[in-house]
């Protein structure tokens, strides 16, 4: 296995735009690091058991029953505009009077199995850095820990500049129009992943 190519490519993934950092990243702004701690442990934990299923044989359901597939799509397609509707009527203005509760580490973990891009990284990482046919576990075990030790700071980056941002957005009417904005970020990103 090429550890440098998957690190890079972990990199790639987990530092790039798409649900998971647009939630992780919302919820440092509207609620600060401390208190979005538990979603970014889900976001960053979350990935690696996704990855062991598809390394010891999930995909290979989805190739016998299609159907599984899609109707797995189109319920995490359902659920991410959920999650950017929560967003988009996010109104907090600092995390004292925070209206709500930043996402837990179950939306964090959870948000994997619903989100497309999670599907086609997963087994596009399979497919691209497992190599032994009899060892299907360990292979898997060794690509998860190398995309946990990448998304650590990968995804700390867009908790932090969500935190940084905050701090110059003083008025309610700025961070409505934050919130909007990620909100709109994360439907697009639904729709990119969704018709690769």
């Amino acid at each position: 296995m090429e550890w440098i190519a998957l690190a890079l490519f972990a990199m790639t993934a987990t530092l790039t735009p798409g649900p998971s950092n647009v939630l992780v990243m919302s919820s440092g702004f509207n609620f600060g690091v401390k208190k979005s701690v538990p979603v970014f442990l889900g976001v960053v934990l979350g990935f690696p058991f996704m990855l062991v299923a598809v390394g010891v044989g999930l995909y290979s359901i989805f190739a016998i029953f299609p159907l599984a597939h899609i109707i797995l799509k189109i319920v995490g397609c359902a659920y991410l505009v959920y999650m950017a509707w929560k967003i988009f009527n996010t109104q907090s203005v600092n995390v004292e009077s925070s209206v709500g509760t930043p996402p837990s580490f179950w939306h964090g973990a959870f948000l994997h199995w619903v989100n497309p891009k999670s599907w086609i990284v997963a087994v596009s990482t399979i497919a691209s850095f497992s190599q032994v046919q009899d060892e299907r576990l360990q292979e898997a075990l060794h690509v998860a820990f190398i995309f946990t030790s990448v998304a650590l700071p990968c995804v700390g980056t867009w908790l932090v500049l969500g935190d940084k941002i905050r701090a110059f957005v003083k008025s309610s009417y700025h961070v409505r129009w934050f919130n909007r904005i990620m909100a709109i970020l994360l439907v697009l990103s639904v729709i990119q992943t969704s018709l690769s």
